[in-house]
């Protein structure tokens, strides 16, 4: 039996992973050979470790986690590639993912599939409008025609996540309803990208702040205090701080 490590990296293959057995004979000076890829390539160190602990995990391997930069629009990122070039491990997880079948899968399975492709592919974003509205979202992307569109689907409707679904330019969106952001939350536990859990964290204390002060202030009062509290958020951003909620209300 495949521990559920191994699941985790699936969902990862099926999103920012790069899987591959290169068509094409390369020369080493001692024989034709070809090259052989599982490595992820990603800018969140977190993201990373949790690739790195499970390939070594489900293979008894060691990794090494190298560091380098790319660019992207002018600006310079920290980028973070863990990965094997083992042929017998590239191969394996080649056939497994063509012999998958979702109707195979048991629970805990697919939710480890689903967190690997979340971290992958999702985002999660929020703030306050200038109509002092939350707004929020949680959502996944793919390339239409990218397996990993059907499996992430699949994963949702097995664990009662509600979402919407849309197409534009070349890819696929499920945007996950506001009713269902704390159930795909508790699923994971925790998201595993640090941002995309202070977002969430930003999230939920600004729901249930509006919650709480909405029962016992006017709705002029609230709209100014609604007000203050974008102003305060707005300030704490400039100066490179993290709203987590602990701005006093009352």
């Amino acid at each position: 039996m495949l521990p559920k490590e191994f699941y985790y990296l699936v969902g990862v293959a099926l999103g920012d992973g790069y899987l591959s057995v290169s068509p094409k004979k390369y020369f080493n000076g001692h024989g034709f050979y070809y090259k052989y890829y599982f490595t992820l390539d990603v800018k969140d160190k977190e993201f990373a470790l949790r690739f790195k602990k499970c390939l070594e995990k489900v293979f008894n391997i060691k990794t090494n986690l190298n560091t380098g930069f790319w660019k992207l629009n002018g600006k310079k990122f920290k980028r973070f590639r863990v990965g094997t070039q083992k042929k017998d491990i590239v191969n394996f997880m080649v056939n497994k993912l063509k012999e998958l079948k979702l109707n195979d899968l048991k629970r805990t399975e697919k939710l480890e599939i689903l967190r690997g492709l979340f971290d992958s592919e999702g985002s999660v974003s929020v703030s306050l409008k200038r109509d002092k509205h939350i707004n929020s979202k949680i959502q996944f992307a793919q390339k239409i025609g990218n397996r990993g569109i059907k499996i992430f689907e699949s994963c949702l409707k097995t664990f009662k996540i509600s979402y919407s679904k849309n197409q534009y330019g070349n890819k696929t969106y499920f945007r996950i309803n506001c009713s269902s952001y704390k159930r795909l939350h508790d699923l994971f536990g925790r998201f595993t990208i640090e941002r995309k859990e202070e977002n969430f964290e930003k999230w939920l204390a600004l729901k249930n702040r509006t919650k709480i002060m909405s029962r016992f202030l006017t709705q002029k009062s609230y709209q100014k205090w609604k007000e203050s509290q974008l102003k305060t958020i707005s300030k704490m951003e400039r100066k490179g701080g993290r709203f987590l909620g602990k701005v006093s209300t009352m």
